[in-house]
């Protein structure tokens, strides 16, 4: 559906070009689920928000967001092909612009 997407995944090694790769619609091999989620010409990157704490791992950014009001599953397995925590999925939609930075700061530095 129309609306907004979170998505958290762990690009441990370049991590920065992994994020200008996802950022490119053309000429790029689509190899993960979000690069066919992002290489639509109905889609785009609003924002790309970084923790490089290692208590912090994609599974735990992603329960938590999913604890967020509007937060839901729209495609079981999207994104967690490969999650070991039992993630339904990595991916997470919002109908209307979620402030996950905030929140979400501010939920794990501050307890």
């Amino acid at each position: 559906p129309k609306g907004y997407y979170v998505y958290t995944g762990s690009g441990k090694r370049n991590l920065y070009s992994r994020i200008e790769r996802h950022k490119r619609k053309n000429n790029k091999k689509l190899k993960w689920h979000i690069d066919y989620l992002l290489n639509s010409k109905h889609s785009k990157v609003v924002d790309v928000h970084i923790f490089e704490d290692a208590e912090f791992d994609e599974c735990s950014i992603n329960k938590k967001i999913l604890n967020y009001k509007g937060a839901e599953i729209v495609v079981n397995g999207f994104g967690s092909s490969d999650c070991r925590s039992g993630c339904p999925a990595h991916i997470l939609f919002f109908n209307t612009y979620p402030d996950v930075s905030f929140k979400f700061v501010k939920n794990f530095l501050t307890g």
